[in-house]
């Protein structure tokens, strides 16, 4: 009873307030993670629909496929990582193949998406959407349909027609509480609303059960898609003149940005060309114009500039060139390969880091013969091989560590519970993993200390790392491999890979344990 009357009253003030005319209320998920009993309830709407984000590469996620189908979710591009479109869309004319890295970046998403999803109308759902009216005629030259913006400068919400293609600036700040949603509405004049469900929303079933019955009762505002919006009721867009805010990036970020976009210009049309290494210093560039490292780095704060100046260098590192204001000396093994050449001779008690393509390879003699870490298909993928081919039974679990930054003072510097040792300063780990025959746990580290976040399955050796984990480039990384054995029941450390100058023997005959990361090295 209490259900109908709110219903019956939310019509009579829907007459009141909106006024004659379609009025529609366009949902945009922050999460395609939609909890099952959500997905059920949108399966028996009559009219609940939403816009979900969608990763080009993984494609529309299992459980969201029936209500695609029906059209109750329309999937749009969600780029990972996402940088300040903004920032990358400014680079100088840097070519290859008659590409921008801003449009290679761009072309390579949407095609991801388009052969993953089979679907060919679709718009762009950003995370961080810091737009520029160069970016939208850019989208518009595509036949993007949509986008949506946060830098409006007005800090307007709403519906706009910008350039012939359709900007969705979105409200944040929809109600929680199921007693609210009414009042807020009551507020809202324009035909389109365009609402941001956060994940807060979006885990609360009782609240969303509610959402989706208050919306399929009413008949006066009534839930759209986007492309409903701009194939049907394109006339409805708010036609104006937007401006958009300039994103706060100091002039100094922006000249190392444009130097080390013209580096990789220039690297991709010398004769030295190798597609893994544009290939990595691209994705370098792409993560170097993330939101968060950019105003950190902008401002020196969280140790942005440090971690900026460490990304940066990577490129230089990839192209085998020198970065100018920080010139370093090469302190590369003897027994590191050599330019150009792919034999590799592995000296006793030592390890060598090599560059393939997507990744490295880490040569060994000991345990583990070779370690292949690599970026594919979404996953990092990492895989040991042992001297039969088979996992060694003496092994009762790998320690794996992963330094992303090689950043002194950044990452944990303690070895994972039950093993007595510790890393170098500089080689503290971000992501660790414990990898026994047939599963593995990856362990995350924070201000508050190392934590779980997920358990993987291990096959053959190998264990795949989703990125929605850990993101980046392998190349760039520092790892460490602690394979510990168990001896008359104690856990005793019996390999690791070593890059320093001491032999394996001499690194652990102290007590505690304490070795570096590898790394590549040029």
């Amino acid at each position: 009873m209490k259900k109908f009357i709110c219903v019956i009253l939310f019509m009579f003030l829907s007459s009141v307030t909106f006024g004659v005319g379609n009025k529609y209320i366009v949902f945009f998920a922050e999460s395609s993670d939609i909890l099952q009993a959500i997905v059920d309830k949108m399966l028996l709407s009559s009219r609940f629909c939403m816009t979900v984000p969608v990763n080009p590469i993984i494609g529309i996620p299992e459980d969201l496929k029936k209500l695609v189908s029906c059209r109750k979710i329309e999937p749009a591009v969600s780029f990972s990582p996402e940088p300040v479109l903004s920032v990358i869309a400014a680079f100088p004319g840097v070519k290859l193949n008659k590409q921008s890295i801003f449009e290679g970046y761009i072309s390579s998403n949407l095609n991801d998406f388009e052969t993953n999803t089979n679907i060919n109308a679709f718009g762009i759902f950003l995370n961080f959407s810091e737009l520029s009216r160069d970016i939208l005629y850019y989208f518009a030259g595509l036949s993007l349909p949509w986008i949506n913006a946060d830098n409006i400068e007005e800090n307007i919400a709403g519906a706009f027609d910008v350039d012939g293609i359709a900007v969705f600036s979105l409200y944040k700040d929809f109600p929680h509480n199921q007693e609210s949603i009414m009042r807020w509405l009551e507020a809202k004049h324009e035909n389109i609303i365009p609402v941001l469900l956060t994940k807060k929303h979006l885990e609360n079933v009782k609240f969303m059960e509610y959402l989706i019955n208050f919306f399929d009762n009413s008949k006066y505002i009534k839930p759209a898609m986007p492309l409903y919006i701009t194939e049907v009721e394109r006339n409805l867009l708010q036609q104006r003149d937007v401006h958009f805010k300039q994103f706060p990036v100091s002039v100094a970020i922006m000249e190392e940005l444009y130097s080390a976009a013209n580096l990789i210009g220039d690297y991709a049309v010398s004769p030295d060309f190798k597609e893994y290494a544009y290939h990595n210093a691209c994705s370098e560039l792409v993560y170097l114009c993330s939101r968060d490292l950019l105003i950190n780095a902008s401002a020196n704060q969280a140790g942005g500039k440090r971690i900026f100046d460490a990304a940066c260098g990577n490129i230089y590192r990839l192209l085998g060139a020198v970065k100018p204001e920080n010139k370093k000396s090469d302190n590369s093994m003897s027994s590191a390969v050599q330019a150009g050449k792919r034999d590799i001779s592995v000296s006793n008690g030592q390890t060598v880091v090599d560059s393939i393509l997507n990744g490295v390879a880490i040569y060994n003699i000991g345990l583990v013969k070779l370690i292949k870490i690599v970026s594919e298909n979404n996953n990092i993928k990492i895989s040991f091989s042992f001297e039969n081919g088979k996992w060694n039974e003496s092994v009762a679990f790998i320690d794996f560590y992963i330094d992303l930054n090689n950043i002194e003072g950044a990452g944990s510097t303690s070895l994972l519970a039950g093993i007595n040792g510790f890393l170098t300063a500089e080689s503290g780990w971000e992501y660790a993993l414990r990898i026994y025959k047939n599963k593995a746990v990856l362990y995350k580290y924070s201000s508050d200390g190392a934590s779980v976040i997920s358990n993987l399955p291990v096959k053959d050796g190998s264990v795949l790392i989703p990125q929605k984990y850990i993101r980046g480039n392998p190349v760039n990384w520092g790892y460490q491999a602690v394979f510990v054995s168990d001896v008359d029941g104690k856990k005793v450390i019996a390999d690791f890979l070593n890059q320093s100058a001491k032999t394996k023997e001499a690194v652990l005959s102290v007590n505690p344990f304490q070795s570096s990361a590898v790394r590549l090295r040029k």
